[in-house]
């Protein structure tokens, strides 16, 4: 049969010592004429073995049948010709020697050894199933005789694989794991490698997950289960095989390096950064672990801590991403101008086209950095180098503010005038400079003016653009100043629910969204805004779970959509479901930037009694908010002051 393996197989002295020397256990001590034989045999076995391990197989089979003709009833020595025939594809006498041994002793494991072979040999050729019986019957006795005889199990697993008779070979794997003296893995890694041959790589890591063993020779077996998962996707399967094998090989780095980075694709970098830290503690000088666990510390929000390890890291080794870490790890921790150093480097490093294509968001950030250090003008640099001045054209004019160059910031907006004509953003920032300069009646009367002739979609436009910018006033006076169409469409609703929420009327919020989905039943934003103002106001909370899992099917990857389903399950007092989801949305976010989210999240394990976790999503949503913070810093002491003391 194609693939069978077959087996060089080397008696050991002491059984053919046992055999020839039986006369002297049965009987009276041997005559002194009797022992030159016996001891000729001996050596003319121990001949023939030596040249059969050297490839001389003619010669070895020579000595043997020497052997024979002193002692034609050792069975051994049959078996070992009969094996030696069968190297030399004398199948007759394979078969001959074989039947011989058996004949002289039926608990030869060898002959039952040569004659599974040759029954395969047969069977792989004819496909006559009385065949495959007699091998697999063979295989069995074998191990019956030799119960750690590891070859046989394993092509006796195999053969049943190839046969389709799965749940038999699982079971004789499940016998050969629990024999004494056996690898536990052999018979369960013979399976599924099998099994990977024929291509049923599910069904070979299923076998593996329900293998059952336990101890150090579990080793290998979690091994391939954890290459399967990986292979398949399946990261929650690789993550817990690695967990197991961890757990046999402590003093593993690289190990517990891979089980760090794949708990940080599923989205969990609390156990990451526990996982990660102890391979540090393994290999401290690792520059590759002080990178991966500080991206687990910067996804956490522990700004600090990451800019401390990431900042050891040689410059020689200072890739792209290590860069983008160390300018997130510096904006969490307040370190501005840092920051914008890091993402300055970066861009220096990209080729022309990652240039085009990240370079105007790199340098916004950049700027936004510099700003915030206290560095206007070097915010202004990095925003001409982007070339469009409509872009990031809300932080030029903070910058050119600062410096006092107000006719450099009154020129720019003439500049944009044109384009802001069609541009809703840029007539919004237009406004609010206005506002900036002369206050909210002089800001009102330049948005009558600039939309003067606009239609009524145009100018609710605008006025959402203001109100998510926290101009609600001013974009309510905007709103009330309109007169809509007798049937307005979802974008008119959209804007006057938008501007309603962000000036705390929620119930005008609530039926403008209404109104809308009226008018557009699928549209993803309407359903999740509305489930998330009911979440938010605690009412008819089953109607908003299932509102936001709509937006959800219609955008699954959706932070935005996720937080809000999430909070929303939370506030329905489901909240072990509530922490998938919202860890997806925090972690599967990028940069995972969003302070409401990091709030939620930590609401979450705080109302599953995770007071540690709930803390840390808190201090990282101080972080990353700009408001004062005061609220949530006595929620956090109020709930380590109530968390129970840890034993």
């Amino acid at each position: 049969m194609p693939g069978v393996i077959t087996r060089i197989e080397t008696l050991s002295s002491g059984c053919i010592v046992l055999s020839l020397l039986m006369g002297s256990v049965l009987g009276e001590r041997p005559r002194p004429t009797e022992a030159p034989p016996r001891a000729r045999a001996y050596r003319l076995f121990l001949e023939g073995t030596a040249l059969a391990r050297d490839g001389r197989l003619a010669a070895a089979r020579k000595k043997l049948e020497e052997v024979l003709a002193l002692d034609p009833e050792a069975a051994p020595v049959h078996s070992a010709l009969a094996r030696l025939c069968l190297r030399e594809s004398d199948h007759a006498c394979a078969q001959a020697e074989a039947r011989r041994a058996l004949a002289a002793s039926d608990a030869d494991a060898e002959a039952h050894r040569v004659l599974a072979s040759l029954a395969l040999g047969q069977y792989g050729g004819s496909h006559d199933a009385a065949l495959l019986e007699t091998a697999l019957a063979h295989l069995e006795e074998a191990t019956r005789i030799e119960p750690a005889d590891g070859w046989a199990w394993s092509i006796w697993v195999r053969l049943l694989v190839t046969e389709n008779r799965t749940d038999e070979a699982v079971a004789v794997a499940r016998r050969a794991s629990g024999t004494p003296g056996l690898d536990p893995a052999l018979s369960w890694l013979s399976l599924a490698r099998q099994l990977l041959s024929l291509g049923r790589r599910a069904e070979a890591a299923e076998v593996l997950s329900r293998a059952g063993v336990e101890g150090p020779g579990a080793g290998p077996i979690y091994e391939l289960l954890a290459d399967l998962r990986a292979q398949t996707g399946d990261k929650a399967g690789e993550a817990a095989a690695l967990e197991k094998l961890l757990e046999l090989r402590p003093d593993r780095a690289e190990l517990a390096r891979r089980l760090g980075l794949v708990r940080m694709d599923l989205a969990d970098p609390w156990g990451a950064r526990q996982v990660l830290s102890h391979a540090r503690s393994l290999r401290p000088g690792d520059p590759r672990l002080r990178v991966d666990l500080g991206a687990a510390l910067v996804a956490l929000g522990q700004g600090a801590e990451a800019w401390d390890l990431l900042e050891g890291v040689p410059a020689s080794l200072a890739s792209p991403r290590l860069l983008l870490l160390r300018a997130r790890a510096a904006e969490l921790s307040g370190r501005a101008a840092r920051a914008a150093e890091q993402i300055e480097a970066l861009l220096e490093r990209l080729g022309s086209e990652p240039l085009q294509s990240f370079g105007p968001a790199l340098r916004l950030r950049a700027a936004r950095n510099r700003l915030a250090a206290g560095e206007p003008e070097r915010c202004l640099a990095q925003l001409d180098r982007i070339g469009d001045p409509a872009l990031g054209i809300r932080l030029r004019l903070e910058a050119l503010d600062e410096l006092a160059r107000l006719d450099e910031a009154d020129a720019l907006l003439e500049k944009v005038a044109a384009s802001a004509q069609a541009d809703p953003f840029l007539l919004a920032a237009r406004i609010e400079w206005r506002q900036r300069r002369e206050g909210a009646s002089a800001a009102l009367a330049l948005a009558r003016r600039l939309l003067e002739g606009a239609t009524d979609l145009a100018t609710a436009d605008v006025a959402r653009i203001l109100a998510g910018w926290r101009h609600t006033a001013l974009a309510n006076e905007m709103l009330g100043g309109v007169e809509p169409t007798s049937a307005p469409g979802p974008e008119w609703w959209r804007a006057v629910a938008a501007v309603a929420y962000a000036d705390g009327r929620f119930e005008e919020a609530e039926q403008a969204y209404r109104r809308l989905l009226e008018a557009a039943p699928s549209d993803d934003s309407a359903l999740n805004d509305l489930g998330y103002l009911l979440a938010e106001q605690g009412r008819n909370l089953d109607e908003a779970v299932n509102l936001c899992e709509r937006a959800v099917a219609l955008r699954p990857e959706e932070p935005a959509y996720l937080d809000s389903l999430g909070w929303a399950l939370h506030r329905a007092g489901r909240s072990r479901e509530a922490l998938d989801v919202l860890s997806r949305a925090v972690y599967g976010s990028g940069d995972n930037t969003d302070p409401v989210m990091r709030e939620h999240l930590g609401e979450v394990f705080l109302a599953l009694g995770q007071v540690e976790r709930a803390v840390a999503e808190w201090k990282a949503a101080l972080g990353l908010s700009d408001a004062d913070g005061e609220s949530l810093r006595a929620r956090i002491r109020r709930a380590l002051e109530q968390a129970p003391e840890e034993p």
